[in-house]
């Protein structure tokens, strides 16, 4: 059996884990927002280059 550090140990553990994974979610999330946001204005450039 496990003893009861170990236990809070593992739970500390989980918890970390867990929000470390959220973490990384929104910073990807940014990632990809900031990539269709580049992407957006790179057709609004290549928009306006063939209309000059």
């Amino acid at each position: 059996m496990l003893s009861d550090k170990q236990r809070k140990l593992y739970s500390v553990s989980d918890k970390w884990k867990s929000s470390l994974k959220e973490s990384i979610y929104k910073i990807e999330d940014r990632i990809y927002s900031k990539k269709e946001k580049l992407r957006s204005m790179n057709n609004k450039l290549s928009d306006m280059k063939s209309k000059l």
